[in-house]
């Protein structure tokens, strides 16, 4: 038994120190980052997120924040407007606020793939984005449990694009694949 509780306070001891060194890293980037960054993405869960997907490297994380912020200053704010057409149709995707897994993941429902321009499926995967980040807990790498209605006449079989998240600068897609 006094093995166990020794294993069990090293363990402890070990996530300790890696929760105060990732709180000194998103500190330090969110030191580093523009004011139009911090303006787009510049909340601790985001910034931590980040640095977690890149295994803690804040130059690279910098890197990726700063071109969200562009992406996202180009776009414009983005709200439930922007989205409200959609869900009349066949293909649309929406963050189930509040409701999670077992293990504490948001849940995304999606009734079969997004339809409309180019213009119109990136303002709602954006406000898509933005509202699971909303809704995430602290510590979960901005994962989601996605539920997709394959029965929906807008379904369609993933693109080698959509698996690969994508060839476009747009962080979103990478984001909810990560």
């Amino acid at each position: 038994m006094a093995g166990r509780a020794a294993v069990l306070l090293r363990l402890l001891i070990g996530v300790l120190a890696l929760v105060v060194a990732g709180a000194g890293t998103v500190g330090e980037l969110r030191s580093r980052i523009s004011p139009k960054a911090k303006k787009w993405c510049g909340s601790d869960k985001e910034l931590a997120a980040w640095l977690r997907h890149l295994d803690g490297d804040v130059d690279a994380a910098l890197e990726r924040i700063e071109a969200k912020a562009v992406f996202r200053e180009r776009i414009g704010r983005v709200t439930m407007r922007d989205c409200a057409r959609s869900f009349n149709s066949d293909g649309y995707s929406v963050c189930l606020e509040g409701l999670r897994t077992k293990e504490g993941l948001p849940i995304v429902y999606s009734n079969g793939v997004a339809r409309g321009t180019v213009k119109q499926m990136t303002r709602q995967t954006v406000y898509l984005q933005e509202r699971i980040l909303n809704d995430a807990p602290r510590n979960n790498n901005l994962k989601s449990c996605v539920i997709i209605n394959c029965g929906a006449k807008s379904f369609r079989a993933p693109d080698k694009a959509m698996m690969e998240g994508g060839k476009s600068p747009s962080y979103v897609v990478r984001m909810l694949a990560a």
